[in-house]
Order: structure tokens, then sequence, then C-alpha cells
């Protein structure tokens, strides 16, 4: 019952890798920041397994996943800037890639990691930020 005497509107988006926040949640992030509503962005990994530069492929010959995770994190600051996110925080996660893709199952990604190994630290979140409204996806994400 805290939240309810908070004066702070506080919304908490969570997705799974950068660029997402922007291609799904871009339009109400906008508004909603211009409104006066405290954002929060949850990102669980670092997008690794994404194009890198000049769209190497990640099963592709120099595709080179740190530099990936550079780049795509200097893109996720630029998009908070931009888009008016007062806070951003980084789950760390491995990128698992697409659904169906081997990286799904390795050590410390987002799918290969077990849920309720997971849900603790998105929980502190929760507790740290006290969101009224929290943005993500059904048990199938974004690309069933």
């Amino acid at each position: 019952t805290e939240w309810m005497f908070r004066s702070e509107l506080t919304m908490m988006l969570v997705h799974a890798h950068p660029d997402d926040e922007v291609l799904s949640t871009g339009g109400v992030i906008h508004r909603y920041a211009r409104e006066g509503i405290r954002i929060v962005l949850v990102t669980c990994t670092g997008g690794e397994l994404g194009d890198g530069p000049g769209g190497v492929k990640p099963d592709q010959p120099g595709h080179d996943q740190k530099l990936v995770r550079e780049v795509r994190r200097g893109e996720l600051e630029a998009s908070c800037k931009v888009l008016g996110i007062d806070h951003l925080e980084l789950l760390g996660y491995l990128d698992s890639g697409m659904s169906g893709w081997p990286q799904n199952e390795r050590a410390g990604s987002l799918t290969g990691t077990p849920l309720l190994e997971e849900l603790p630290k998105l929980l502190a979140l929760m507790d740290q930020y006290q969101p009224q409204v929290v943005v993500t996806y059904d048990e199938r994400g974004a690309t069933a």
C-alpha cells in the first residue's frame, strides 16, 4: 500500500534487449515522460547477438559480441536521453538470441537462467522504484 501514497507516478518497462524500448514502446515512453511520469527502463541483456557493424550477423565471421554489446549500450544510453527515461537498470544477462537459437540454453543467458533465479532481481527493482504501472511481454515474448 506504500505505493498508493507516493506523490511521484512511476512506470517501469522491462525489455530483453537494447533497442526493444524504442521499437516496442518508444511512443509510450516518450508520451508519459513528457507528462512528468518517472520512467524506469529495465534491460535484461546486452544484445550482443544482434547484428554487428556493417550488418554482420552473429553466425558470420567477424561478428564481435563484445563490440556489439558496447555499441548497443551506447545506443541504449542515447535512447534513454531522447525518450526521457529517468532510470536505466541493466540486469546483465547474456543475450539468448532469437527463439530456437542454440544460445537460448547457454549458462548466464536470459532464457538459459531459471526464472526463479531471475525473479529476485526484478522484484528488488520493483521494491526500489515502486512503479504503479509495469509494461512488459507475456510468456511468449515479442517473437512468438
